[in-house]
């Protein structure tokens, strides 16, 4: 007896859960596969391994434990990592990590990205030691070409912002008002509407 494999779907899916369920799959296998999904950290170990071009079992021997750990760690559940199996990773691979424990608004992230620039800015000036003027003049030209790309992010967001402030702007106010009295119940309309009505 030969299960039938399902033929390819017509109907376009938003997620792979979606799909997995229009063609019945156990609800067990959806859930083991939205929990691989949501494993961030845990994938993001695989791929640091990865870029740095080791094997599970080079990482095992740099992090003085065995490839079975390794493979825990990159495919294990994120609740069970601990931030110190996070900092061994990260040191063994030679890689900065940077952990953020919650959610995080936009203006966030966008601080903690622009205090990571600055973090390798400065580590970028400590290059200079003074002695060799070619380096000096490098890096000067390219904290100039950081700074007007930086300008030229903010300035065209800024005018985005004026744009959508002036199509608000010209847009008529709207009101809605509210009474017990039957005559104006529910009215909704621009300023303009009710106030010439």
């Amino acid at each position: 007896m030969t299960e039938e494999t399902p033929k390819a779907l017509k109907k376009s899916h938003i997620s792979v859960k979606e799909m997995l369920e229009d063609i019945g799959v156990d609800r067990d296998v959806i859930d083991t596969v939205e929990d691989v999904h949501r494993q961030k950290v845990s994938n993001a170990l695989a791929k640091i391994r990865l870029s740095r071009g080791l094997t599970q079992k080079e990482m095992a021997e740099l992090l003085k434990c065995t490839q079975g750990r390794i493979s825990k760690l990159e495919t294990g559940k994120d609740d069970d990592l601990r931030l110190r199996d996070l900092s061994d990773y990260a040191q063994a691979a030679r890689v900065s990590l940077s952990v953020t424990i919650g959610p995080q608004n936009c203006a966030e992230a966008i601080k903690h990205h622009l205090f990571t620039v600055k973090q390798h800015i400065d580590q970028l000036v400590t290059l200079d030691n003074g002695k060799d003027l070619a380096l000096s003049h490098g890096i000067q030209r390219f904290l100039d070409q950081i700074l007007w790309n930086v300008a030229k992010l903010i300035g065209s967001s800024k005018q985005a912002l004026k744009k959508a402030d002036a199509q608000k702007a010209s847009r008529p106010a709207e009101i809605e008002i509210i009474s017990s009295s039957d005559s104006f119940a529910g009215t909704k309309g621009n300023l303009n509407e009710l106030v010439n009505a």
